[in-house]
């Protein structure tokens, strides 16, 4: 949970193998954690404390190098 001291506007968050960050508002606050599942992940949960929200999801894929 953050307090935004703001109007929330967008949120981008990557997810990779070890990491996940998230920023909002264009990266006026950022979080990101290092993550070591136990197994493999396919799901990602947004929680609305208050209100209510629109969200548009994309998923893009990266290359594997």
């Amino acid at each position: 949970s953050v307090d935004l001291g703001e109007v929330f506007s967008n949120m981008q968050v990557f997810i990779d193998n070890s990491s996940i960050e998230i920023f909002i508002n264009d990266g006026s606050k950022v979080m990101s954690s290092r993550v070591f599942p136990q197994i493999p992940y396919s799901q990602c949960q947004i929680k609305v404390e208050k209100g209510n929200a629109d969200l548009e999801v994309n998923q893009y894929k990266l290359k594997e190098g």
